[in-house]
């Protein structure tokens, strides 16, 4: 195309109008494009706009309800079971988000409610397993080792009997989750006792200090707290570690002998050496 008819070409092109019905589409484009990225996306997803969860917790589930509708938020209970003594039956326990975080509206607060009474675990049967397999066996229905009693009996190392708060106990029974099963476990007469190693127990939880003992058949001592552990609160004692022990580990005493342990808070032991908590419990030989 030669220069003369180019010029005729751009004329004619001018003329038609045709430049300005594109251009006004893509003005029009970009005007949609950014009403929708400033104006309808921000009304759509209430940016800039939230409500801090109230704190619901102790509050039964129709006034959980109606603390969170002026918020315009909405309460779902999760499929949960929590029990606390402390707390009336169907109250909050506690709530995702928690109390104070900033949510959008529109947003669920899932509650957990008190149960109407603690979940319960069937008691296995003890009798003739070993310390180890009734730790074990114990373990998997949610309830814990209780005090491990020694009496002469030729069957060393076995089970004779299972208690609860003092009295025999049947498999079977239900108990709450959590309790506490008590072992009555044959020991041969003194003068045929062996001497066996005190295993390290620093840094493992109290149920597992004295399940290793009990693996070792040796008795649970004194047990004592330390003077930070003796100002918290009953849940951090639950979950307190073995900061030191008397025998000290590797020491050998005979069976039946007791351990004294004292208790601290698991994040003070971050400093210092611990032993294998579930290697002393697995390794320990079958009684």
């Amino acid at each position: 195309m030669d220069k003369r008819n180019f010029h005729v070409t751009v004329l004619r092109f001018l003329r038609s109008g045709l430049w300005l019905h594109g251009g006004s589409m893509l003005m029009l484009t970009v005007a949609l494009a950014w009403l929708g990225c400033y104006v309808a996306l921000p009304l759509l997803t209430r940016q800039g706009k939230e409500v801090a969860v109230p704190n619901l917790e102790g509050l039964d589930l129709l006034q959980a309800v109606e603390r969170l509708k002026p918020l315009t938020l909405s309460a779902e209970v999760v499929e949960q079971i929590s029990f606390s003594a402390k707390q009336p039956p169907g109250v909050v326990l506690h709530h995702r988000p928690e109390a104070g975080r900033r949510v959008k509206p529109g947003r669920k607060v899932y509650l957990t409610l008190n149960a109407n009474a603690p979940p319960s675990a069937c008691v296995p049967y003890l009798v003739d397993g070993s310390v180890r397999n009734a730790y074990m066996l114990l373990s998997s229905q949610g309830l814990r080792m209780g005090t491990v009693a020694y009496v002469p009996d030729v069957a060393t190392g076995a089970v004779l009997e299972q208690r609860h708060r003092g009295k025999p106990i049947e498999a079977g029974t239900r108990v709450p989750t959590g309790s506490f099963i008590d072992l009555v476990v044959g020991l041969g007469a003194p003068s045929t006792r062996s001497r066996v190693q005190v295993p390290c127990l620093v840094g493992t939880q109290a149920q597992e200090a004295k399940a290793t003992l009990g693996c070792a058949l040796l008795a649970v001592g004194t047990v004592s707290y330390t003077s930070e552990l003796r100002r918290e609160p009953k849940q951090a004692q639950d979950t307190a570690v073995v900061v030191a022990q008397h025998p000290a580990p590797q020491t050998w005493i005979q069976e039946g002998e007791a351990v004294d342990l004292e208790l601290g808070a698991a994040d003070s032991m971050s400093d210092k050496p611990t032993c294998n908590v579930k290697s002393n419990v697995e390794q320990a030989p079958t009684l």
